[in-house]
């Protein structure tokens, strides 16, 4: 069978045509599968932009916790630092009144430094106890050092055991002193 030109025409424009559809129908697929997948990648950004920073906004509120938490425990180590500096100093100056009173310091505790209010004044407190050695005369002679150049502190009690001779080293002495601490600015 033979076909004419026009014939071959018309059947190729068809093909053409039909082609044409194809790729038009192909093309109009591509194109809702492109706009899906656009809105698909849309909805997964918006997701995580919202997860990444609410995260992020939930490590900032604990981060910002275990700042403020680092704070108080560093004053509070400021404040016992300043303490333990404050009970050496008082240490120091009890050893250097033994010293120049030519008492031994056998036993010495100090309690721990408190709070307390003296006379409608905020203070630290601490407590000392000691138990020295010596003359009579020189362990009596600490005592009252202690209460005049200790300014802040009080010797509460004071008890000697004497030893049979008065000029002999054997005596023994216990001793109770409070030291004050002002606390304000």
């Amino acid at each position: 069978m033979k076909l004419s030109k026009t014939s071959w025409i018309i059947l190729s424009s068809g093909v053409f045509v039909v082609i044409l559809i194809g790729l038009g129908l192909t093309n109009s697929q591509q194109a809702k599968e492109h706009s899906a997948v656009k809105d698909e990648l849309s909805i997964a950004e918006m997701r995580l932009d919202k997860v990444q920073s609410t995260g992020m906004q939930n490590n900032l509120e604990e981060l910002q916790l275990q700042l403020n938490e680092s704070m108080i425990r560093l004053a509070e180590d400021k404040d016992r630092l300043r303490h333990i500096i404050e009970s050496i100093d008082v240490v120091d100056e009890f050893f250097l009144i033994a010293s120049y009173c030519d008492v031994e310091i056998m036993n010495l505790s100090s309690s721990k430094i408190s709070n307390d209010v003296l006379k409608g004044i905020p203070c630290s407190v601490v407590t000392l106890n000691a138990t020295v050695t010596g003359k009579v005369t020189d362990i009596i002679n600490f005592v009252i050092s202690l209460n005049h150049d200790f300014s802040v502190g009080v010797v509460e009690s004071a008890q000697i055991s004497i030893a049979e001779q008065l000029d002999s080293e054997e005596s023994t002495g216990s001793i109770h002193m409070t030291i004050y601490s002002y606390e304000g600015a």
